[in-house]
């Protein structure tokens, strides 16, 4: 086996292209308002294991026992590597039709929870955001907005590398002009989302504007009427102005068998049913083209949940055929731990 075959589910036929083109007409069709995904990829460092084992298998498949995959190496061939993988699954994203990508790249947690090298080794990749190979990427049809950027000049001094990056990111955001027809590309560095929230509060208040934002809010009779004003609210100011599509999916791994949630977005869109959650089992940036086209296959199409009412009951909707069955296994799946989702393997 060698290193290339982790690559090649990326890789996209002519077939591919078509197959790709119908579905992206049909989610136009389905969601003419834009369709949200947030790409949630975790198990990165378990996918540099893979490289790296399959990197020194190709060499001599009688590997040395001193040999170890988990360490990072050079963090360069790293960043490279990875932006591979990242490249393949949000070019894919675009031509599957999806109007806006958010992409979890860290995490708060894993600032503080993985050691000073690991910040050491994503301050190189942060520093990544600004290089020649990903301006060109974005040229080619992306408007990038960095979420968290605010969370790091106020928790970094301004001696510090990261905060002086963060500058430029900052001044490049602000300068950076959208283009129609270009996909809302967000970047998840940092974010504590309450901590914004919170100062922006404190924001109105300052300039006097605090008091006719809640009057307004309390006097609204629509409780869903009141959270999609909050919902924009908040999305505002984490997305840079930009109000994410409500239909949406979030797609991330559940390698160790447990579910996450490890975008802090994920959370604002997840409170309606017009958010859809896949995980895939294995690292993420291993999914390949066939799986993208079977969940946004399903994503695109017409068909509904089989049962789903928002009336007072299913009056009029149960199929008597097929009840039985569906007592019987259900019977049958509560009795069974294998039917329970979420465990850790």
């Amino acid at each position: 086996m060698k290193v290339n075959e982790l690559f090649k589910p990326l890789e996209l036929t002519q077939d591919d292209e078509k197959d790709f083109q119908d579905i992206r007409q049909k989610m136009q069709q389905k969601y003419p308002g834009g369709y949200t995904v947030i790409a949630q990829w975790g198990k990165t460092r378990t996918l540099l294991t893979y490289y790296n084992y399959l990197k020194e298998y190709e060499k001599n498949p009688e590997i040395a026992s001193d040999f170890d995959p988990g360490a990072m190496g050079d963090p360069l061939e790293y960043s490279k590597v990875m932006s591979y993988f990242y490249f393949a699954h949000w070019r894919m994203l675009k031509k599957l039709g999806v109007t806006d990508i958010i992409t979890t790249l860290y995490h708060f947690e894993a600032w503080k929870s993985r050691g000073p090298e690991y910040v050491e080794a994503m301050f190189m990749t942060l520093s990544n955001l600004l290089s020649d190979f990903m301006l060109k990427f974005y040229d080619e049809g992306y408007t990038p907005y960095f979420i968290g950027l605010d969370q790091i000049l106020d928790f970094y001094k301004p001696q510090d590398k990261i905060h002086s990056l963060a500058k430029k990111i900052q001044e490049f955001q602000s300068n950076f002009k959208h283009k129609e027809g270009n996909v809302y590309f967000g970047l998840e560095l940092f974010p504590v989302n309450n901590y914004t929230y919170t100062k922006e509060l404190q924001n109105m208040q300052q300039h006097g504007q605090l008091e006719d934002f809640v009057e307004d809010l309390t006097s609204s009779s629509d409780p869903i009427a009141l959270e999609d004003k909050l919902y924009e609210t908040r999305i505002k100011k984490l997305c840079n102005g930009r109000i994410l599509p409500i239909d949406s999916s979030i797609i991330g791994t559940n390698f160790n068998g447990d579910l996450h949630i490890r975008s802090t977005l994920s959370a604002e869109l997840n409170y309606r049913k017009r958010c859809r959650l896949f995980y895939y089992s294995g690292p993420s940036l291993l999914m390949g083209k066939d799986l993208y086209k079977k969940i946004f296959t399903d994503i695109a199409s017409e068909k509904k949940a089989a049962m789903r009412s928002t009336k007072l009951d299913y009056a009029g909707q149960i199929d008597i055929s097929e009840l039985h069955k569906r007592v019987v296994n259900s019977l049958q799946n509560g009795q069974s731990p294998d039917t329970v989702t979420g465990l850790i393997r």
